[in-house]
Formats: C-alpha cells, sequence, structure tokens
C-alpha cells in the first residue's frame, strides 16, 4: 500500500506546486489557469473533486486516478476476495457487464470507488485466486484479435455517437488480449526480450509525461513548427510521443544513476 501511496502523494504534490508556481510566471501564466490554493481546492486537487453528476474525476496528475482507484482496491481487497470466492467467476461476469455498459457504483463520497478499477482487479484476482493462467484463456480466443483494428477505427469514426461507449469497451478488451498474447507470442519465438532497465523505468515514464513534458512540448513544437499540413501534424503528433519517452528515460537513467534512494522513494521502489 505505501508503494502506492507514497509516489501518489509526491507526484500530486509535485503537480500542485508545478500549476501553482507556472502561473505565477509571466511567461508561463497565459498557458495556466489560476486558481483559488484554498484547503478545499488542494484536497480535491490530491485525490479528485466529484462534480454535480457525480462523474469519474481525477486527482491533478489525472493519470494517477489508476493509482488512486487501485488504492482503493487494496484497502477493500477482503470483501472483493470473498466475493470472487461465493459468487465464483459470475460476480466477475457481472461487474464486467456493469462496466460495459457503463454503469457506475455510486461513489458514497469516496473518489476511486469506480466499477472499472473493481471489474478489472476482480478480474485478475480470480485467476490468481483459481491458479489460472490468463494467457491460457486468451490463446484460445486466437481469432478475436483480428478485429481489434476494425474496432479501433470504428471506435474513432463514432465518438461523436451515443453508442461509442460500447464500441469503446470492446476496443479495451480486444486491445488487452492482443497486449497479452502478442507479447507472449513474440517472446516465446525470441523475437523480442525483456530489458530490465525499460522495465524499471516503465512507471517513471508514466508518472512524469504529462503534465511536465506531454502537455508543454507539444505547446512548445505546435507554436513553433506551426504545422498546415495533415502529413506534418501527424508526424508532429506521434513525434511528441517519441521525444517525451525520450526525455524521460534519460532523465530516469540520470536519477537512478545519481540518486538511487530518491529514485526509488518517487517510484515506489520499482
Amino acid at each position: 500500500m505505501w508503494t502506492l501511496l507514497v509516489p501518489y502523494l509526491f507526484w500530486n504534490i509535485l503537480c500542485l506546486v508545478f500549476y501553482y508556481m507556472a502561473f505565477r510566471l509571466p511567461i508561463l501564466s497565459a498557458w495556466f489557469q489560476g486558481a483559488d490554493y484554498n484547503f478545499n481546492y488542494i484536497l480535491s486537487a490530491l485525490w479528485g473533486k466529484m462534480d454535480e453528476q457525480s462523474n469519474m474525476t481525477y486527482p491533478i496528475a489525472y493519470q494517477f486516478w489508476f493509482i488512486r482507484d487501485l488504492m482503493v482496491c487494496v484497502v477493500i481487497s477482503p470483501l472483493l476476495f470473498r466475493f470472487v470466492t461465493k459468487t465464483r467467476y459470475y460476480g466477475v461476469i457481472l461487474l464486467g457487464i456493469c462496466w460495459y455498459l457503463g454503469y457506475y457504483l455510486p461513489y458514497i463520497g469516496l473518489r476511486g470507488f469506480s466499477t472499472i478499477a473493481i471489474f478489472f482487479f476482480t478480474f485478475g484476482a480470480w485467476f490468481s485466486i483459481h491458479c489460472k493462467n490468463v494467457l491460457d484463456i486468451f490463446r484460445k480466443l486466437k481469432y478475436w484479435p483480428f478485429l481489434y483494428i476494425p474496432v479501433a477505427i470504428l471506435d474513432l469514426c463514432t465518438k461523436r455517437e451515443i453508442y461509442n461507449l460500447y464500441i469503446h469497451h470492446a476496443g479495451i478488451l480486444l486491445g488487452i488480449i492482443v497486449c497479452f498474447t502478442g507479447t507472449a507470442y513474440l517472446l516465446e519465438k525470441g523475437k523480442i526480450h525483456i530489458i530490465p532497465f525499460l522495465s524499471s523505468a516503465s512507471f517513471f515514464v508514466f508518472a512524469v509525461h504529462d503534465p511536465w513534458l506531454l502537455m508543454q512540448i507539444r505547446k512548445i513544437l505546435f507554436k513553433l513548427i506551426r504545422p498546415e499540413s495533415d502529413m506534418v501534424l501527424t508526424l508532429l503528433y506521434f513525434g511528441v510521443v517519441v521525444l517525451v519517452i525520450a526525455i524521460a528515460l534519460g532523465t530516469y537513467y540520470l536519477l537512478r544513476r545519481y540518486l538511487p534512494r530518491f529514485t526509488a522513494f518517487i517510484t515506489g521502489g520499482r
């Protein structure tokens, strides 16, 4: 739990300070919205503020919603364990249907108590409790990965449609199958190899890519280059991602080499 909570607080507090300082620097203030940094705002920024519709909310370092929801699942894991063992796979399927159809569990004042987190947490728990290998199951769906590309294209083309949610969720499920089976196949064939440095750097890249790198580099490059053609826009879009990953990996390498304890602290020992 502490390996999740410590980096969660560190990166969100750092992001809060970053926005606070950036808004007060004349050169950066035009790019950031101001806020009243009172006690309620700080608490909301660190955990996520529920809106009027009780929709999904995010901490100020928004990608950490995943870590926040995971911590909630860890806290209630004894209840989830009993749920999985008592209902067998029927309970997990029911949660999956609720997530797929867009039904959300009531927040009950607790941000992070979400259907998506509980479904995938219990989904993984079922395999662990029953000593099942997820790859053995996914390999039986050997033709399903071929559906991913057409579903992904359909998802992109129907973003403004009400029914897009179901296509998008289908794409997520198919994408998971593709990633698991594809990676396992390439590893077994010796086409790819595990690189320990990239494995250890993955959390740091996840933590630092936004808002410190991706958002700012994209703004700067788009302002400098001013793309006018689709080709330049596409190259710039993917080029920014490559540049952000390269900068993040380089920063992680330097931090791990010269400040190993600090690096372990901000990444939860990963």
